[in-house]
């Protein structure tokens, strides 16, 4: 699975330690991403989870089909204020299908 900041899939990210920037405390902020599955099965039963208690998943999909695409959503809800980037590790499990 990879993820991308933009549409156009020119900007990837890693699942590991997510840069969400600052967000100051008391606003919510939400995220889209851009997810592709590049493999060649068929993704089900998919769960999208955070490290970070700051960051909510707020909208994933459930099955993917290889090779497709899909958005995940995550909100931001900062408790205090921070001089530097809110970071999470996006953690994906589920099943893969073939043929």
């Amino acid at each position: 699975m990879k993820i991308f900041k933009n549409k156009e899939h020119t900007e990837e990210i890693s699942l590991d330690k997510l840069d969400l920037g600052i967000v100051e405390a008391g606003e919510t902020k939400e995220f889209e991403f851009y997810l592709v599955n590049d493999s060649k099965a068929t993704l089900v039963a998919l769960s999208f989870s955070t490290d970070n208690e700051e960051v909510k998943v707020i909208s994933s999909p459930l099955t993917m089909l290889a090779n497709g695409e899909d958005v995940l959503k995550l909100k931001c809800i900062p408790n205090i204020d921070l001089k530097e980037p809110i970071r999470a590790n996006i953690e994906i499990t589920g099943k893969e299908i073939y043929g």
